[in-house]
């Protein structure tokens, strides 16, 4: 339990439990969750709010009507994009990365319910609009090296959110079989989108040297594009999409820190239904 303090008893927890799950279903969870989520509340608080927020999207997203969805989703936006600001500047990164993480997972579950009819470009707007959000005040406020960290806090979002589609894909509900079909069809078309992006990044991780490579952003970066890649071959892309992929693999396989995400991508790609043919 996120919440559980020394001043909360054994005894009153599942009470406090149940009372928390009911008001993150409730239907003002849709207003008290976006208060939550503010750099001025509590970590525990910001989390809650969070994870309301992922649990209405989810579960909920009836409740809005279909000409708010863009407000929706631009709020979300903003909120994430204001996290990987204070990334930079904060020491509380490891508590400050589970929102971070449970507002990247909200986002793709809001993709993934619109990605058929009323946001079909959703992996390119994501892969293009948040690595490019840093404004003109920012770059003049911010050291290069502040810089160089903020753009990379922003690809490891959309790096994370890209992975967590296949997941989220698998978890999504009150769907009728059709509806269901029209999003999977929809993300293998849009896959080449992420391929491109992968290979891009492999290609910069190759220029990159040693010493760059080690700082554990960048390492990040490669892991996460690697984890990426393998949730996607799972997921079921066509073979023909990721065979461009397998010497990146084999260069990073080498690296020990980088050998056990390699494997097991390799792995998947020789497991992959389509390649078994």
């Amino acid at each position: 339990m996120f919440y559980a303090t020394s001043q909360v008893t054994n005894e009153f927890k599942p009470q406090l439990d149940q009372w928390l799950k009911q008001a993150q279903n409730s239907p003002e969870a849709w207003q008290f969750s976006w208060q939550l989520i503010d750099l001025g509340k509590s970590i525990n608080c910001q989390f809650y709010g969070a994870s309301c927020l992922y649990t209405k999207v989810s579960k909920y997203l009836n409740d809005v009507p279909t000409d708010q969805y863009d407000i929706l989703k631009n709020k979300l936006l903003e909120k994430l994009l204001l996290y990987a600001s204070s990334l930079v500047d904060t020491a509380r990164n490891p508590q400050l990365r589970l929102i971070q993480r449970k507002l990247n997972s909200t986002l793709a579950k809001l993709a993934l319910y619109l990605i058929s009819d009323q946001w079909p470009n959703c992996i390119l707007d994501i892969i293009q609009t948040i690595p490019n959000c840093i404004n003109n005040d920012e770059r003049q406020q911010r050291s290069k090296q502040e810089l160089d960290e903020q753009q990379n806090q922003l690809v490891l979002i959309v790096l994370d959110i890209i992975s967590l589609l296949p997941d989220e894909y698998t978890s999504l509900t009150n769907l009728t079989k059709l509806k269901r079909t029209q999003i999977n069809a929809q993300l293998k078309k849009h896959f080449s989108v992420i391929a491109q992006y992968l290979l891009n990044l492999f290609n910069t991780f190759n220029t990159l040297d040693m010493a760059t490579l080690k700082d554990k952003t960048y390492f990040s970066m490669i892991e996460l594009s690697v984890k990426c890649l393998t949730n996607w071959i799972e997921f079921g892309v066509q073979f023909s999409e990721i065979q461009l992929f397998i010497e990146y693999l084999f260069i990073y396989i080498y690296n020990e820190n980088l050998f056990e995400k390699s494997a097991e991508c390799l792995t998947s790609i020789l497991n992959s239904e389509d390649n078994t043919k």
